[in-house]
């Protein structure tokens, strides 16, 4: 997954169509979503961790699916909570769902 557009209340994340499945299935459910930050400070390894619901999805003319996410609360922590679904390949601003 790649993550496109981060603010405090919105966001925009692209993914393949076949991960569809790690989204909710209500747009109302809240889930959680931690998106690494380069390690490119004294700080060492964060990332910022929010928790949102689901906006829309569409799906893009190269078949990605185009995620929008509404951000509810949004903060950094050392590192990126363990995962037992986690999208791997993550490039860029990646992101994780729990």
């Amino acid at each position: 997954m790649l993550t496109i557009k981060l603010e405090k209340t919105q966001g925009l994340l692209v993914m393949p169509a076949g991960d569809q499945a790690v989204l909710p299935q209500d747009a109302r459910e809240p889930f959680t979503l931690d998106v690494e930050l380069p390690v490119t400070h004294p700080f060492g390894r964060r990332c910022i961790h929010c928790q949102a619901t689901l906006s829309c999805i569409s799906k893009s003319e190269n078949g990605m699916l185009e995620v929008g996410i509404a951000i509810h609360k949004m903060r950094f922590i050392p590192e990126p909570r363990a995962m037992g679904a986690a999208i791997s390949g993550c490039r860029g601003g990646g992101g994780r769902i729990q």
